[in-house]
């Protein structure tokens, strides 16, 4: 599917792409012999030689760009090695800086100590914060082919301020009134323009024959198909709210569970409105009700209320054992009318005594529910949310690729104060590609890497042949940030990767498996040239390489141009494992299921700009850091529905 809109990322291409230039080598050795040179760095240069097919062979050398007697010179071109002419590129910039912007605040450099290669450059540092800055990078765009500067804001916070309101104003997530910016990308696109508008002049001709284009790259696109969602008697519609309002839900409750609206005394008219709410009875234009909406009848037949005394974990265990004795094996979800913010150690107390006891139980702040318009609002998600954890099916989505489980893996290891893992969890979040939620399955839960290692690649080969029959390929989600000092001790990259290719050559590939592995925090921005407030359109997919995808999971809607709240970052997205070659359009086919899954996010109606198996990943593990805390009965997290939602 096309629309008519031109994209631009956040990319200064340079004007030269054919160039040359000279370093000084010797052949790779021990660093040790060479007297730690910092000035040396080691790259896969030619050697001069060719093979039988008379294509340079490569290896590896120290290299420097200073001049040295007892290095050898040769000569590079820009693609001799892309991560040295990367290398010279900034040292261009560096050098051109030092030269022609004399006020020090004018420009930081990036930590060379881990090799950021980056210059941030102040653009107003009238805060008492911090400053707002737009920093560079040398990169090479491999779909392109083109070398030049990746660039973005930030807000760099000074390490004496606190993160607060003001903060999040000076980094643009919040307006100047503190409501959430939907002015996020022209306010961003408009501070690169006026960096190249202070800067380029002075910076951006690196020498006399390389210089840095003034304008943002324009770049090709494509545009996945917009998600469609299914209902009941699989009625499709592009809308979740609309679809569930007309159609009702994919499948209804079973098992006749009783929701028990649990409140103090003098919270009692609180838990009354949220009663009527729910029943359709007050904000009826933006949630007609439960029966209406879920077919479910919300009546004293199926809830019940109870008061407590507060909200200690005492008090709710009593609650608990009160409504176990009175419903009998009847399920039961106790809907907590509470005072409690969600970061305290009550809630999670109050969340892991539930779970223990494998009940599924559904919060809601008494603050939400006085405030008139959040609440009015907030109605229809904390109805969707109670709906998922009684076991109904609000909706799926329509996949791409039909008989595939997407296998989601998320961490949450625990660290001490400088950095070292003294608890290792993984944990995995199973999915067909329509959505629907299968289960959750632990891979690894020790104190010891080894045996996590040992347990993670068992319990992971343990998924796909449990699954094995049932599915025509395998998709497998992650979004690991992993720590320098986690590489050497535990790669879970590596692991999966060992795993699946132990797994292939045990069932003679014959069904797909691919690893897509998702990065929210990247720094990759991209804009529309066509729309006021710069949004791409949702579904936009952008390749930076053959394996490398930025897309836009949210995004300007086609049928309403108007912007009503901030839209996210684009996502990137990188296939780091495959049992079989892809092409294109089957990698797009896999990306087309990827953004069909952040449609699929029970939390919220609206809740899409992740799939939901990074996004339940996220989710487990926030909860179970929050829970090691807490001590206590260790717990089964794979026992209960979404629990986690």
């Amino acid at each position: 599917m096309f629309t008519r809109q031109s994209i631009v990322l956040s990319f200064f291409e340079l004007n030269n792409q054919d160039f040359t230039f000279t370093v000084y080598r010797t052949p790779y050795v021990d660093r040790r012999e060479l007297n730690n040179d910092p000035g040396l760095s080691r790259y896969r240069l030619p050697t001069g030689d060719y093979d039988h097919n008379n294509r340079p062979i490569y290896d590896d050398f120290w290299v420097s760009l200073e001049f040295s007697e007892t290095l050898e010179a040769y000569e590079c071109s820009a693609s001799t090695c892309n991560p040295l002419t990367r290398l010279y590129l900034f040292n261009l910039l560096k050098n051109r800086c030092e030269l022609a912007l004399t006020e020090s605040k004018d420009y930081t450099l990036g930590d060379e100590k881990y090799r950021v290669r980056r210059i941030e450059f102040t653009i107003d540092n009238s805060f008492v914060e911090g400053n707002q800055v737009v920093w560079i990078e040398p990169y090479y765009l491999k779909s392109s082919q083109r070398f030049g500067f990746l660039a973005d804001f930030k807000f760099r916070r000074d390490k004496n301020a606190p993160f607060n309101i003001e903060v999040q104003k000076h980094s643009l997530s919040l307006d100047k009134a503190g409501s959430r910016n939907k002015n996020f990308y022209s306010d961003r696109f408009n501070i690169l323009r006026t960096f190249v508008a202070k800067y380029s002049t002075r910076v951006f001709d690196l020498s006399a024959n390389i210089g840095i284009s003034r304008h943002c790259y324009r770049i090709g696109h494509r545009m996945l198909h917009p998600k469609r969602y299914r209902f009941a008697e699989n009625n499709v519609t592009g809308s979740q709210f609309m679809g569930m309002k007309e159609y009702g839900p994919f499948t209804p409750v079973q098992h006749r569970p009783k929701v028990y609206f649990v409140y103090r005394s003098e919270d009692h008219s609180v838990s009354q409105e949220l009663y009527l709410a729910l029943n359709g009875k007050t904000h009826s234009r933006t949630f007609p009700g439960m029966r209406r909406m879920f077919k479910y009848q919300f009546d004293r037949e199926n809830v019940g209320g109870i008061e407590i005394q507060d909200f200690t974990l005492e008090s709710v265990e009593a609650i608990l054992e009160s409504i176990r004795r009175q419903e009998g094996d009847r399920p039961i979800v106790p809907l907590f009318v509470s005072p409690l913010a969600e970061d305290s150690s009550e809630y999670y107390e109050i969340k892991r005594r539930c779970l223990i006891e494998k009940i599924p139980c559904q919060f809601v702040s008494v603050d939400l529910i006085r405030d008139p318009l959040e609440f009015k609002w907030a109605v229809s998600n904390i109805a969707l949310q109670l709906f998922s954890k009684m076991g109904g099916i609000p909706w799926i989505v329509q996949p791409k690729t039909r008989s595939c489980l997407i296998v989601g893996i998320g961490q949450a290891h625990q660290r001490t104060g400088d950095g070292h893992v003294n608890k290792y969890f993984a944990y995995t979040v199973l999915t067909e590609s329509s959505g629907l939620y299968k289960e959750l399955k632990v891979l690894g839960n020790t104190a010891d890497s080894a045996e996590y290692l040992h347990g993670f690649r068992s319990r992971l080969r343990g998924v796909l042949e449990k699954y094995y029959d049932d599915y025509d390929s395998f998709v497998i989600h992650t979004a690991f940030t992993l720590r320098r000092s986690e590489l050497d001790a535990v790669n879970e990259f590596a692991e999966i990767e060992d795993v699946l290719k132990d797994f292939n050559t045990a069932k003679n590939d014959k069904k797909a498996i691919v690893v897509l592995k998702f990065n929210r925090r990247n720094k990759f921005f991209a804009y529309s040239e066509q729309s006021n407030s710069r949004i791409p359109f949702e579904s936009t997919c952008i390749r930076l390489a053959h394996d490398e995808f930025l897309i836009w999971f949210e995004g300007l809607q086609y049928h309403r141009p108007t912007v009503s709240d901030r839209i996210e970052q684009p996502m990137h997205v990188q296939f780091t494992y495959e049992n079989h070659p892809l092409d294109e359009s089957k990698r797009l086919e896999y990306l087309q299921d990827a953004v069909n899954l952040s449609g699929a996010n029970w939390r919220g109606f609206n809740a899409k700009s992740v799939p939901v198996s990074v996004k339940y990943a996220d989710l487990v593990a926030k909860f179970y850091k929050e829970f090691q805390s807490l001590n206590g009965t260790d717990i089964d997290f794979e026992t209960l529905r979404p629990w986690f939602l």
